[in-house]
């Protein structure tokens, strides 16, 4: 079982507070936008992981409801951060990934280098062993009912790890990518 899912026994307390503190935090990011050393420093991508507890999004006390809360607030903050890029930033792709059935992986991402944008999301398999596959047919913003404001695409995969020799557990879930996801960036 994975280390998120041992705080998941108990029912989580202070959840108004909780979603508060997220808005709160995500309105800072929609803010600014990262300065040109702080995106340089993170190599070919920077992350803003979600500053929430796992029980928010994960487990058996983790409603439907709060996990489109969650997503209308990481998108919100992806929409924010596109209008606030600057123009030295016009090449950068400003996403967020809502990962499902691990809602405690998503973020907000600046990639910086198109073609790590590319090895990331086109499907097929990766050399880290990712196999990578569009979703058709399906919008995960049209099932939970989330709004996507101007400008922000939405494109779905599903993806598949087998996992490493070292430990590393397998994985197959869905990733929803949301803001500058299409053919072009700007």
């Amino acid at each position: 079982m994975p280390a998120a899912h041992r705080y998941t026994e108990k029912k989580l307390r202070g959840i108004p507070r909780r979603m508060r503190q997220l808005r709160n935090r995500a309105a800072r990011l929609e803010a600014g936008f990262p300065s040109q050393l702080e995106l340089q420093e993170s190599g070919r991508y920077w992350n803003w992981k979600l500053p929430t507890h796992p029980s928010m999004v994960e487990g058996k006390y983790s409603t439907r409801r709060m996990k489109q809360e969650i997503a209308r607030i990481l998108i919100g903050a992806c929409a924010g951060l596109m209008k606030a890029k600057p123009a030295w930033a016009a090449g950068y792709r400003v996403t967020c990934v809502i990962c499902l059935p691990d809602m405690f992986s998503s973020e907000v991402c600046i990639y910086l280098d198109d073609a790590y944008f590319r090895s990331r999301t086109d499907h097929g398999s990766s050399e880290d062993g990712v196999h990578s596959e569009r979703i058709a047919g399906r919008s995960l913003a049209a099932e939970w009912e989330l709004a996507l404001p101007e400008g922000v695409a939405e494109m779905g995969s599903r993806i598949t790890f087998p996992g490493y020799a070292d430990g590393m557990d397998a994985y197959s879930g869905e990733h929803w990518l949301y803001g500058e996801c299409g053919e072009t960036v700007g």
